[in-house]
């Protein structure tokens, strides 16, 4: 093995990097139910599994955020500046775990979830 390099559980890697889980990354969690008849228009955007369809007048995560499909559309990642509503189609990124958000957002498209859509 080169120097500066290490033998590990998913192959070589450099010596500085770390192995971690996505949990340990930039855990993603399902989004809050909001039924159409109960949004209230305002200023905060809704993302669903195919991005933002509405806006309400609550936030229920903090911007910048990170959402992609659980639902529906599975694998669509979307990065939302402000505050918002992740909703029960989607995931969300709860924590960034000192992580850019944006490098999140490329890291989570990288990784083609859309390859997982079954019927």
């Amino acid at each position: 093995m080169r120097a500066g390099y290490k033998q590990t559980e998913v192959g070589i890697i450099p010596g500085d990097w770390e192995v971690k889980s996505i949990f340990q990354v930039a855990p993603l969690q399902r989004g809050f139910d909001l039924p159409t008849h109960e949004i209230k228009i305002g200023p905060f955007p809704v993302v669903y599994s195919n991005g933002v369809e509405n806006f309400h007048k609550i936030a229920m995560a903090t911007g910048p955020g990170v959402v992609t499909g659980r639902s529906g559309t599975l694998g669509k990642v979307h990065f939302i500046e402000s505050d918002y509503w992740p909703h029960n189609t989607s995931l969300w990124v709860t924590r960034f775990n000192e992580n850019d958000p944006k490098f999140i957002y490329y890291f989570y498209k990288s990784l083609r979830f859309e390859r997982f859509t079954a019927g």
